[in-house]
């Protein structure tokens, strides 16, 4: 859940900044998207470090594919054994 919070976050913030500067200041609109992309990408990383590093844990913990060693069962482990011995 909060991958989804970390991702509307960031959004929320690029579509701010990217308003502000095309239709507020008038600048041009790949201009006004890379100094949105910039500028929202400080901000969470600076100011929403514990977010962010909560969100890649659960987004890495998706993708690895492995059983977490706590969740092996007692067959898992002796497999994993046998195959160490040989």
């Amino acid at each position: 859940m909060r991958i989804l919070t970390y991702t509307i976050l960031r959004l929320v913030l690029f579509f701010g900044v990217f308003a502000a500067l095309y239709y507020g200041l008038a600048w041009n609109v790949w201009l006004s998207a890379a100094i949105a992309l910039v500028i929202a990408f400080a901000v969470t990383y600076l100011f929403f470090n514990r977010l962010r590093v909560t969100a890649t844990r659960e987004l890495a913990g998706k993708f690895s594919g492995g059983t977490p060693k706590k969740q092996r069962t007692t067959r898992a482990d002796e497999d994993a054994a046998a195959e160490d011995q040989s």
